[in-house]
């Protein structure tokens, strides 16, 4: 049962969140939205394909999937390339004051 809530609350962070949102939980609160190449908002499939098909194949190939984004001069990695998607900064987001 409890490994049952945990692909759920996956599911809902990574493909949900990110289908409807473009951010998850981890990007929103760093300020990052993830879009599709064109720069229009993230579509379903496009985070159903980043997310359960991309993350896999990155780490199955030990990592190295994720290891692309330090030589893609767009910060990409094999997810990204595999859904046509790029991780940017969200202009949308206020900057908060520091101090």
């Amino acid at each position: 049962m409890g490994w049952m809530i945990a692909v759920a609350v996956t599911l809902l962070n990574f493909v949900a969140l990110a289908g409807l949102r473009g951010q998850t939980l981890g990007k929103w609160a760093t300020g990052l939205r993830i879009v599709r190449l064109d720069g229009k908002p993230l579509t379903f499939l496009s985070s159903l394909l980043r997310h359960i098909i991309g993350y896999p194949l990155s780490l199955l190939t030990l990592g190295l999937g994720f290891f692309l984004a330090v030589f893609n001069t767009q910060g990409r990695a094999l997810h990204d390339i595999i859904a046509g998607t790029v991780v940017v900064l969200d202009k949308a987001r206020p900057p908060r004051p520091v101090g």
